[in-house]
């Protein structure tokens, strides 16, 4: 089942709630306008169209992948590995074989935990002697939307979230089942990619990885490099999407 986007008519997006092409709201009359949206979709599209490694359509002229990062230009496959939450300790650093690294900038895993609930684990930083637990917070700040679309209100009524950051990666993004992205760090924000940035937990503490997404990720006001580990200290502030700021903090 497809449904129509709101701002271009042209979009066919797989989540119901905001277009999962360009972020704007599904337009009501999606429903009716869905069987002639599925018969559209029967159609075999052409090879550049869809990715080889998972099979989702690809985004208008994207360049990668936006579920497991293929790159359409070049060719180059990354894969999907799930990765295993581990506990770590400063003298015995955390196993992310799995994870991205600066040379392997862009790959993105699957999911740490299935819908449902968490398979292993908490992830657990042992700093002299104290087990360290972390949370991600985040809110809406209005004054970060300097640009508003009329048909993207910026809501008012969301209150503070807490995300405990349990696991070696805690993906950030928007859920989409249809795409296979159920984020630790699940946003509703038309800005945020569905695998928009992970937060790390090393053996020194938190580390943010963007992994390339559409708009971007800052920390305290600077643009974060795609796909380069940056330590976060408690109290940064990273701003996401259109509207979602987020602070790192020590769990009481």
């Amino acid at each position: 089942m497809g449904y129509i986007c709101s701002k271009d008519p042209s979009h066919v997006s797989d989540d119901s709630d905001y277009c999962s092409i360009c972020g704007a709201p599904i337009a009501s009359s999606s429903a009716s306008s869905t069987s002639s949206i599925d018969a559209a979709q029967t159609s075999t599209p052409a090879t550049n169209d869809v990715c080889p490694d998972c099979g989702t359509p690809r985004s208008g002229t994207a360049v990668f992948c936006e579920v497991c990062r293929y790159n359409f230009s070049s060719g180059q496959s990354y894969g999907v590995q799930k990765s295993v939450p581990t506990v770590v300790s400063a003298t015995q650093p955390a196993d992310l074989s799995n994870s991205n690294s600066a040379s392997d900038p862009l790959p993105d895993s699957a999911p740490t935990q299935p819908v449902g609930g968490p398979s292993a684990a908490p992830t657990v930083v042992t700093i002299d002697g104290t087990a360290t637990k972390y949370d991600a917070v985040t809110w809406v700040d209005s004054s970060l939307y300097t640009d508003p679309d009329p048909s993207l209100p910026c809501p008012t009524d969301l209150a503070e979230r807490v995300f405990p950051l349990d696991f070696a990666e805690n993906l950030i993004g928007r859920r989409s089942a249809s795409k296979g992205s159920f984020p630790e760090i699940g946003l509703s924000d038309p800005g945020v990619s569905h695998r928009h940035a992970k937060i790390l937990i090393e053996a020194g503490g938190p580390v943010l990885l963007e992994l390339g997404s559409t708009n971007g990720t800052q920390l305290n006001g600077a643009p974060v490099e795609v796909g380069v580990k940056t330590s976060l200290s408690i109290g940064d502030f990273i701003t996401l999407g259109c509207w979602t700021r987020m602070e790192i903090r020590v769990r009481a």
